[in-house]
């Protein structure tokens, strides 16, 4: 009787080559630490509709950015020549990336490189125009996965995020602070405190009780992390 480590799959990756691609996911990964401090991160990821896996999906590939309007950035350069076109100071700002990115093709050049784990990867060369024929935006094969932490914690859309990527975001200033109990309501003790120091006030006659429609319930539930 012999026992052996089974012999890890090599991971899929597509060839090098250029391809029509789609965006399908945008996600706000909040500040995340980096060799130049801690700058806030988004994560982009295309399908390529023409290139499947050995399970007949669609091969993927991904792109972090700093999320950062300044022209020398990464994102805007790949933005601006995604679009087609160059962004004022003005413009870039006011692009909602959800809405603009989620469906929008492009023309995706890959090359093969080396992870730090010594797997191979495929990294994304330049990001451009669909070509001629291909519509500027179409419905995707994999569903689309999207988040931002802009208007706080939208716990179900954070909830349905592969489980690496809640991992990251959680390490975020952004989802720490949202996630944070109130703190103006302060410790227990000081609300039992100010409870017993407050001077009663005046008894007040009675009134007719009203009917009143009830608001807020959603409030008495507090987020379970």
């Amino acid at each position: 009787m012999k026992l052996n480590i089974p012999k890890q799959k090599p991971r899929e990756i597509p060839p090098a080559g250029s391809y029509n691609a789609t965006c399908f996911a945008v996600v706000d990964l909040g500040a995340q630490n980096g060799p130049y401090g801690a700058k806030r991160q988004l994560w982009v990821s295309w399908e390529l509709p023409e290139e499947q896996t050995s399970r007949g999906k669609p091969h993927t590939v991904v792109r972090y950015y700093s999320l950062t309007a300044s022209r020398k950035g990464n994102l805007r350069q790949d933005l601006e020549s995604w679009f087609g076109r160059v962004f004022s100071d003005d413009e870039i700002p006011q692009l909602d990336l959800i809405a603009e990115l989620i469906g929008r093709t492009a023309t995706i050049g890959v090359m093969h490189d080396v992870g730090k784990d010594g797997e191979p990867r495929a990294q994304i060369t330049s990001i451009m125009l669909p070509r001629k024929g291909i519509p500027v935006r179409t419905a995707t094969v994999n569903a689309p996965i999207t988040f931002a932490l802009d208007d706080g914690l939208d716990r179900e859309a954070y909830n349905s995020l592969p489980e690496f990527l809640r991992e990251i975001i959680s390490r975020s200033p952004e989802y720490q602070a949202a996630t944070r109990p109130d703190p103006a309501e302060g410790t227990l003790d000081k609300r039992v405190k100010a409870k017993l120091t407050t001077t009663p006030s005046p008894a007040k006659k009675p009134e007719k009780p009203k009917v009143t429609v009830a608001e807020d319930l959603d409030d008495e539930i507090p987020f379970q992390l």
